[in-house]
């Protein structure tokens, strides 16, 4: 078997040499052209699909829940403000004044306000809702405050949002926005909670 493995493979040594010796060098040219853009279309295929795959599992994995898995139960607003006057930012009647209409435009309901004057500068403010809270810390030296808004259920944090940055004059803000809930998918459940436990330990 193995001589005869070793004559077919001479035997198409020769063919291809004799090939090699009767084309033109233009034919054998086209040959290796053809040969290498198809080659290179293969390559450019695989890649693509690996980087698709890259792509689905890495967006599975990192995207966390699809939301129409997700059992939304409010909307959190992180806000951070800059450029507000220092004066405002240390007006603790006028910070609860800002929540007041904050809440009022935002269509929540107020359960309690605390209100806290630091020394020499700075004010927090929380208010309580039934739909959740508002909360806000000042740093009047800085120009700067930081608050947030979760609503849960109905209401408007995003009108809440305005009022307050309006009222403190911001002239620069960041905001992000979170949907909070939890999945219902009970094998996305348990992969959360093993995260969890992991970051714990």
């Amino acid at each position: 078997m193995e001589v005869e493995a070793n004559c077919v493979g001479i035997d198409f040594g020769n063919k291809l040499n004799r090939l090699l010796v009767t084309a033109s060098i233009g034919e054998i040219t086209s040959v290796i052209s053809l040969i290498v853009i198809f080659s290179t279309k293969i390559r450019i295929a695989i890649e693509i699909v690996t980087l698709l795959c890259y792509t689905y599992i890495s967006w599975k994995v990192l995207a966390g829940v699809n939301i129409e898995r997700m059992k939304k139960l409010g909307t959190h607003l992180i806000l951070e403000a800059w450029q507000a006057p220092a004066d405002l930012l240390n007006d603790a009647e006028r910070i609860r004044q800002a929540l007041m209409d904050g809440i009022a435009a935002g269509e929540a309901t107020l359960i309690d306000m605390c209100v806290h004057q630091f020394s020499p500068h700075g004010v927090t403010a929380t208010a309580t809702l039934a739909e959740s809270h508002i909360a806000i810390h000042t740093w009047p030296e800085h120009g700067y405050f930081a608050a947030d808004f979760f609503f849960c259920g109905r209401g408007k944090p995003i009108e809440a949002m305005k009022i307050l940055q309006t009222a403190l004059q911001a002239k620069q803000i960041k905001v992000q926005e979170i949907e909070r809930g939890f999945p219902i998918s009970p094998s996305r459940m348990q992969h959360s909670e093993e995260v969890v436990l992991q970051g714990v330990a």
